[in-house]
């Protein structure tokens, strides 16, 4: 089974990978396949509500508890989260991601930086007045 997922989230794949909790490539819950077939035939938040129910549906038909050495597992806890996600999602309270806004954000850190070095420029004559006390005109 082909499964990649990228933690810059690049791809509207990677943020339903994230929103599923599937992002343990080494033991993966779907295919790259499954999830870009359901992104090619529905939007993006109808998608994930399918997929969601899926795997809700999938783990609801398995053992709630397994025990591997020390590690158990527990399913229908993320059942109950699967099945509340795709109802988020069909009811809107999920926003498909917009891949040019999550690439082209600079972290917040660098934003207010570059504000307050153009909020501090003070104006080269301070003997004209301006619209704004204490900006250059230009």
């Amino acid at each position: 089974m082909a499964a990649t997922y990228d933690i810059s989230l690049p791809t509207a794949k990677d943020h339903i990978r994230l929103a599923l909790g599937d992002t343990n490539m080494s033991s993966v819950l779907l295919a790259d396949e499954t999830i870009e077939a359901k992104l090619a035939a529905f939007s993006y938040t109808e998608a994930l509500a399918q997929l969601a129910e899926g795997l809700a549906t999938l783990y609801a038909q398995k053992a709630d508890k397994k025990r591997f050495g020390d590690v158990s597992e527990e399913w229908s806890k993320r059942i109950d989260a699967w099945t509340d996600l795709a109802s988020r999602a069909r009811a809107g309270l999920v926003t498909a991601p917009d891949s040019t806004v999550v690439s082209a954000r600079m972290p917040a850190a660098q934003q207010l930086t570059q504000q307050a070095q153009t909020i501090r420029t003070a104006r080269a004559d301070s003997a004209t007045p301006t619209a704004m006390e204490g900006f250059r005109p230009d």
